[in-house]
């Protein structure tokens, strides 16, 4: 479904069937859309924001970063954010971590960069890719450049999650949603559904939080009251719009969260469309942005490709499985064919005969286990 941002979101089943081939194995039928297309590694889930110059003068540009190591970036990258960037000269930066601790000798160079070289701007930091563009100005030289570079400074972290908002079509009011944030960081992580949300009203000024998918039994996660035109429930606020911005009991709206951990196909093909439409010429703004689009759309399409192939490679094994169990099930049906015609063509007088000779050896068996018992040495005596 695409949604009112233009992002798109899967609103299929996520139930994947089985179906039981043997006594003790049950075998998955299905792969579901969410997990063939909506679960693609997203590469482009870091950002980068200028802390200094206040106002930007076009001599250094930090792109957002591509990860190329999804275990590093989560294990350590997300553990010290945000990170600090810092300029010292033209050919050297410092990038300390969120508690001022210097971290730069984990960086690809320790630190030190070449401008003019073949991928001697890139900066390969825990798991992250970042790359550099020294522009000079009109006026800067040698003697100068340095200290022109190091006044520069860039905030590095993860993408913070987005929120989209879509109104129930049952809704009575105008109200929407109009702008979602997090407010409060340690209830968001502790509270708010990973799955999801639907902020249903139960009159003008209150409302409940639940988890998707909303049902009739469902429990509300949290209750809250509307102060100001903002509805704060699991630490973000949902602010109302509309004409008027007062929604009616019984309103709806469906909150999905974005992470970036994962991007689905569409959004990459949307995002590169988009940025393949916008003019670039003369604005080496929009080409440097045209040129990281391209980046991660590149990167993201290769790991929906390698979604796509993972999938593939699921429905082989299972159909090998399934004709494991298969010749099993054949080489347990000719074995119980054979018992059951070993009985029904039986001659019942050879039958007899045999468990006559079968009683015969076992009434001899016994008489000699009762006169072997009871002999002892004291009968030698």
């Amino acid at each position: 479904m695409r949604n009112s941002d233009g992002t798109y979101s899967y609103q299929g089943d996520q139930t994947q069937l089985e179906l039981k081939i043997g006594d003790s194995m049950s075998l998955g039928l299905n792969d579901t859309g969410w997990d063939v297309f909506q679960q693609a590694i997203n590469a482009a889930r870091s950002s980068t924001t200028m802390l200094t110059p206040p106002v930007d003068d076009g001599r250094v540009k930090v792109s957002p970063g591509l990860v190329s190591s999804g275990p590093t970036f989560d294990a350590n990258f997300r553990g010290g954010e945000p990170y600090k960037l810092q300029f010292t000269s033209s050919t050297q930066y410092v990038i300390t971590d969120a508690a001022g601790v210097d971290r730069t000798a984990e960086a690809a160079g320790g630190g030190v960069f070449d401008p003019n070289a073949k991928g001697g701007s890139d900066i390969s930091f825990r798991g992250v890719t970042f790359k550099l563009d020294i522009t000079q100005q009109p006026g800067d030289n040698a003697n100068n450049i340095d200290g022109f570079i190091a006044t520069h400074s860039f905030q590095l972290s993860a993408k913070p999650d987005s929120f989209v908002s879509n109104r129930a079509p049952g809704n009575t009011s105008t109200a929407i949603v109009s702008q979602t944030a997090v407010t409060n960081a340690t209830d968001y992580k502790s509270f708010f559904p990973e799955g999801g949300a639907v902020l249903k009203f139960t009159g003008p000024g209150t409302f409940e939080l639940y988890a998707r998918p909303f049902t009739a039994g469902s429990t509300p996660v949290t209750t809250g009251s509307v102060v100001a035109g903002v509805a704060t429930a699991a630490g973000v606020s949902f602010t109302l719009g509309g004409t008027p911005p007062v929604p009616a009991a019984g309103d709806q709206f469906d909150i999905a969260v974005n992470t970036h951990q994962t991007q689905n196909v569409l959004d990459t093909i949307s995002q590169l469309r988009t940025a393949l439409d916008a003019p670039t010429d003369g604005n080496p703004t929009a080409q440097r942005f045209l040129s990281d689009t391209i980046a991660s759309s590149i990167a993201n399409l290769n790991n929906s490709k390698n979604q796509v192939d993972m999938a593939r490679g699921a429905i082989g094994a299972r159909g090998n499985v399934m004709d494991m169990q298969s010749e099993q099930n054949t080489s347990s049906g000719l074995i119980n064919e054979s018992t059951t015609s070993g009985i029904r063509d039986a001659d019942p007088a050879e039958v007899l005969t045999r468990l006559t000779l079968q009683q015969t050896m076992l009434q001899a068996a016994q008489l000699a286990f009762a006169k072997v018992s009871q002999l002892s040495l004291f009968n030698k005596l």
